[in-house]
């Protein structure tokens, strides 16, 4: 949050807040964040994910970049051909009437069609999946089309968004949590999506000039394969030894404390 908050804004008494607290926890760090920060040229696009969360990283990073997007006013339709299952799941469910989809309210808990056609703009794979299932039972299947991986997602953002005379000027990655969400990905690729995280690899990989990641782990990276079952060892270390080759930096209780405090006046802001 600190780091995003850092990064993006606009606020320039928030930033000088920021960087006094850093320097707070390390006075060096502060004053070379502080030095730096003038030779960022544009502006970055910040995804921020917790790995704590159980998602589908493809869905989380387009539902992130789409909302952002509305917020500053940035033109989402390239993002939309992405996932196009989603835009083809809210056409059939428009030439329904109310009456039909009762069933369907119930299941999610709304009263009218437009909200089950805004969580379908927003990508929400939890109703795509109710309204995918209760569509099935009618005798009326939906086809998945389009180019939805973490990797596809990456590459349009690049091409659509990032570079001279374009919106930002470099993408960053923060994954909090990121080895847990490993774990999460190798035994449940069902939800986090198949190939999640060598998709995600590749998509920053092929990308790296415009592209940063910072994944926050609690352990060493290859402590998350003796935590996982026999069945998954090898999974989660083809994982592992794709990663491994990043850079690693060690932060100090002294600075997550004060990041913590930081944290909590972003959110007050």
């Amino acid at each position: 949050l600190t780091l995003s908050e850092l990064l993006e804004t606009n606020d320039k008494q928030l930033r000088t807040s920021v960087i006094e607290h850093m320097g707070n926890a390390d006075e060096g760090i502060a004053h070379t964040i502080n030095t730096l920060l003038p030779q960022i040229d544009g502006r970055i696009l910040v995804i921020t994910l917790n790995g704590m969360n159980n998602f589908d990283l493809s869905a989380e990073i387009i539902s992130q970049v789409k909302a952002k997007f509305a917020q500053i006013g940035i033109p989402t339709a390239p993002l939309d051909g992405l996932r196009k299952r989603f835009a083809n799941a809210a056409n059939v469910l428009q030439n329904f009437d109310n009456s039909l989809l009762e069933p369907l309210f119930l299941e999610l808990n709304v009263t009218h069609k437009a909200t089950i056609l805004t969580r379908l703009a927003a990508f929400d794979e939890a109703v795509y999946i109710r309204v995918h299932d209760f569509l099935e039972s009618l005798g009326i299947p939906l086809i998945a089309i389009g180019d939805e991986t973490a990797k596809d997602i990456l590459k349009l953002l690049v091409s659509q968004y990032v570079g001279d005379n374009k919106h930002f000027s470099k993408i960053l990655i923060i994954f909090d949590e990121f080895g847990r969400y490993m774990e999460f990905a190798t035994t449940n690729s069902q939800v986090a999506g198949n190939g999640a995280l060598q998709q995600l690899y590749e998509g920053i990989q092929e990308n790296s000039g415009k592209i940063s990641f910072l994944g926050f782990i609690q352990y060493e990276l290859k402590a998350y394969e003796q935590r996982l079952p026999s069945d998954f060892k090898n999974e989660i270390r083809r994982f592992i030894t794709r990663f491994q080759s990043a850079d690693k930096l060690y932060l100090s209780i002294n600075l997550r404390s004060e990041e913590r405090r930081v944290g909590k006046e972003c959110r007050s802001r």
